[in-house]
């Protein structure tokens, strides 16, 4: 595991014209996968709601990212072909029911995270920050 890196104060601080900082949106994307972890591994607990913050520092909120990821990796590998041909039923965070194929909500998780983290990407160069590289070949290298 790499070493944490040291972010501004204001990373924690919303960006102008929205409610957002990236410290939210790191906790908000921790939030969502919990959630779909949740639901594909039978763990019945309500949805937190989509703003919570979960941390109030990077370290804790990174020691438990690393947690879930950890989590995620381990569904994945032990992941079968008769889970992902399913219709999976769930609740959403509003308390509504649906029934949706499983590998499309696989796929929807981690196209979530993608979504999130361009939107970090975006205030890092808003910044005058370099972002990290989200290119998944290279991410792969590392």
């Amino acid at each position: 595991m790499r070493p944490a890196r040291k972010f501004p104060k204001t990373c924690s601080s919303a960006r102008a014209g929205t409610n957002v900082s990236i410290f939210g949106i790191l906790n908000h994307i921790l939030i969502v996968d919990r959630d779909w972890m949740n639901r594909f591994t039978g763990v019945m607990v309500d949805n937190a709601p989509r703003d919570t913050l979960l941390h109030d520092s990077f370290a804790a909120l990174r020691e438990d990212r690393v947690t879930e990821d950890e989590r995620i990796e381990e569904f994945i590998e032990n992941l079968h072909i008769a889970f992902l041909s399913t219709q999976f039923r769930y609740k959403d965070t509003e308390g509504q029911f649906h029934h949706d194929p499983a590998d499309r909500l696989v796929v929807h998780m981690f196209n979530n995270q993608t979504h999130h983290r361009g939107r970090i990407q975006l205030i890092l160069t808003e910044m005058g920050k370099e972002p990290p590289a989200l290119d998944f070949h290279i991410l792969l290298r590392r």
